[in-house]
């Protein structure tokens, strides 16, 4: 008789979140689950393992790259909070047509950080929009913008992807594939869960997210 397999029990936070700008669902939906699958791999499959210098080596790199996107985005924020204020400008006066709810699984501390950096991202272009619909800033600034802070995170993540797949094939090697796979069954997170693929296609500068649908100011 064959034994009955049960899947682990692991541990996860779940939210349910908004996010407005198709900016920032854009990049939820490309690189959430990746980085969430990615960060677990390397905080403790690499560990189990036995990889502790490559864990701790990647997660402060990752921690590195998260901090200095997070302080470039909250500087920002802060500017444009400034330019908001000094036009007297309500951001609760826009609404937006297309309005996405997430089911949010966050699996480790360092998975709620990015996702928390999604959100700032959300936040800052939805003032650009309102800066943008009230001709405080022009079309091109618009999108010069989109696209430089859309950027930045997905620079963060697809830094981390990079880093991620180069660790993981140190540990497949032939002598050590096995290994990685028990830990990888004993941590209870499949790979299935996330594409891991390092030959992700680069987003263009001008996709889809850049044409994403304008803003319009709430009607009162």
């Amino acid at each position: 008789m064959a034994k009955q397999q049960h899947s682990n029990s692991v541990p996860a936070l779940h939210r349910t979140v908004t996010l407005y700008s198709r900016g920032a669902q854009d990049i939820f939906t490309r690189y959430y689950p990746t980085t969430a699958y990615n960060l677990i791999f390397i905080g403790i499959v690499a560990r189990l393992r036995g990889e502790h210098e490559i864990a701790s080596t990647v997660e402060e790199e990752f921690a590195g790259w998260l901090k200095d996107a997070g302080e470039k985005l909250k500087g920002e924020k802060e500017r444009l909070i400034t330019a908001l204020e000094d036009a007297g400008i309500d951001t609760a006066a826009v609404s937006y047509s297309a309005p996405r709810e997430f089911e949010v699984r966050i699996t480790s501390p360092q998975a709620g950080q990015f996702f928390g950096l999604i959100q700032e991202l959300d936040e800052v272009l939805q003032i650009i929009d309102a800066l943008w619909l009230h001709g405080e800033v022009g079309n091109d600034a618009r999108v010069q913008l989109m696209q430089h802070w859309r950027r930045s995170i997905r620079k963060v993540a697809e830094r981390f992807r990079h880093t991620a797949n180069a660790s993981r094939k140190r540990m497949n090697s032939e002598e050590s594939r096995t290994a990685t796979q028990e830990a990888e069954a004993q941590s209870g997170f499949a790979e299935s869960e996330a594409d891991t693929s390092d030959d992700e296609a680069e987003e263009s500068e001008t996709d889809d997210s850049d044409q994403e649908s304008a803003p319009a100011a709430a009607q009162a």
